[in-house]
């Protein structure tokens, strides 16, 4: 009888004390064997080092802080095993995930594999439903991540022959939270989404938790993919201010003879800033009416400014001095 391969699971991890027991303990429940587990220590300064030191089947290796794609190139480097399978400090999977996710690969059906669903572990807390809201309810659960891609394959995977990953040269870390994407950017491979597959994923449970993740996401952010939406903005802004504050357009507009502004400079200002509100909380209620949760109308105004606000602060971060790192 031919034994099945090592699988082995990397998880770089930073500043998950808090979450990195519970994610560890759900991979040594697996049902599928042998199974490896490899923690990269990203560089944490909280107790996480000493939380993942009391578990001795794990390996645990320490890194400068270089971000989770240097973490998984270092992990795909140092396993034993023939398949890797991608995971987090802030997940915790289901007994068969695992199984789920190589045997495809083991029976050479797919090259990679991805779960189905994500559920949100945390969906008690008001901030990780803002953030999964827009994927709606998923069996009446909070999820934050569903393929729904009818033809059942996808550009990205959870699960790899580390020999097609090095093959297709690892991550790029320079990508910071899209890192898990530049394989597929640079060398497209579709790979095979096994339905019913999922597993749980903390999100972040507060302003400050909100903020340093939209900053890690903006870190990410690729010009060629925003700037067409920078364009759109900065010209709507540009026929905003023209038809408020120049006078000889404003009277062909009311057909006034007057050559004054429609608006003053601080009352056009002041009239953009009450159109850039009434957008969010529309889009606050069409958010909160999909999951029909009205906590989520309350809270997702201050959710959507900080996530807009964090995201700017991280490409602004990455333009200025180089840094990607969450």
């Amino acid at each position: 009888m031919v034994k099945d391969p090592i699988v082995t699971v990397v998880i770089p991890v930073y500043n998950e004390e808090e979450l990195i027991s519970n994610s560890i303990q759900s991979l040594l429940d697996q049902s599928y064997k042998p199974i490896e587990i490899i923690v990269i220590d990203d560089g944490s300064t909280d107790k996480t080092v000493e939380k993942v030191k009391q578990f001795s089947q794990v390996r645990l290796i320490q890194q400068e802080h270089g971000g989770t794609g240097k973490a998984w190139n270092l992990g795909a480097k140092e396993a034993k095993g023939k398949i890797m399978v991608l995971f987090a400090g802030d997940m915790q999977a289901p007994k068969d995930f695992i199984e789920q996710l190589a045997r495809p690969i083991i029976n050479k059906e797919a090259k990679g594999t991805l779960h189905d669903v994500e559920y949100i572990l945390n969906q008690d807390n008001i901030w990780a439903r803002c953030w999964s809201a827009r994927w709606g309810l998923h069996d009446g659960k909070y999820v934050s991540f569903t393929s729904n891609t009818p033809s059942g394959w996808a550009p990205n995977f959870e699960a790899i022959l580390i020999d097609e990953y090095v093959k297709r040269g690892g991550f790029n870390p320079k990508r910071g939270y899209a890192d898990d994407q530049s394989i597929g950017e640079k060398n497209p491979l579709k790979f095979k989404i096994i339905k019913d597959c999922h597993l749980y994923h903390n999100y972040p449970s507060s302003w400050k938790d909100t903020f340093f993740q939209s900053r890690w996401i903006g870190g990410s952010f690729l010009f060629k993919n925003i700037w067409k939406k920078g364009l759109i903005a900065l010209i709507g802004l540009g026929i905003y201010f023209t038809l408020t504050l120049n006078s000889s357009i404003t009277g062909a507009v009311i057909g006034s003879t007057n050559n004054t502004p429609l608006l003053s400079l601080s009352n056009s200002l002041l009239l953009l800033l009450a159109l850039i509100i009434l957008a969010i909380l529309i889009q606050s209620a069409k958010i909160a009416l999909k999951v029909k949760d009205y906590q989520v109308f309350l809270v997702y105004p201050f959710f959507l400014t900080t996530k807009i606000f964090g995201n700017i602060v991280g490409y602004s971060r990455k333009l200025l001095f180089g840094k990607y790192t969450k």
